[in-house]
């Protein structure tokens, strides 16, 4: 079946880019995007309709909510979420280093040294494309 394969690629492919290994883990994707299995829209709905009623077989709110968290982060179900989603738990990510950064900041910027390693991390942190403008 396609959809134990795809697990183990996507799986395979995580492990991949833990050991830094970006080129082998795209290429393990690719192949992974090339298997051939019906993606029509009525079948994809029937699919999330099945995600569906069995997330809300799970018990009350509270359990359900805490079962839909804990599939959200595993690490293969976050690779299929939408780039847009990707993309706004990324710049989440960012802006809770830019937090953490910034209160450092406040507590270790007591001498020369220690306010030259938090400016260097923190325009780390800055994109590139800053100043070009964002649609969406």
């Amino acid at each position: 079946r396609i959809g134990p394969e795809l697990r183990e690629a996507l799986q395979q492919a995580i492990k991949l880019q833990g050991r830094g290994k970006t080129k082998e883990a795209e290429s393990v994707l690719q192949e992974a995007s090339a298997a051939r299995d019906s993606t029509s829209d009525a079948l994809a709905k029937k699919r999330a309709s099945e995600l569906r009623d069995a997330t809300f077989g799970f018990g009350n709110m509270e359990l359900t909510k805490k079962a839909v968290a804990k599939f959200l982060e595993m690490p293969e179900v976050k690779r299929l979420l939408p780039e847009a989603v990707q993309q706004g738990q990324k710049e989440h990510v960012d802006l809770k280093t830019a937090k953490v950064l910034l209160n450092a900041a406040r507590e270790c910027g007591r001498n020369e040294a220690d306010r030259n390693a938090f400016w260097a991390g923190l325009v780390a942190l800055i994109p590139a494309d800053i100043l070009e403008p964002r649609r969406g």
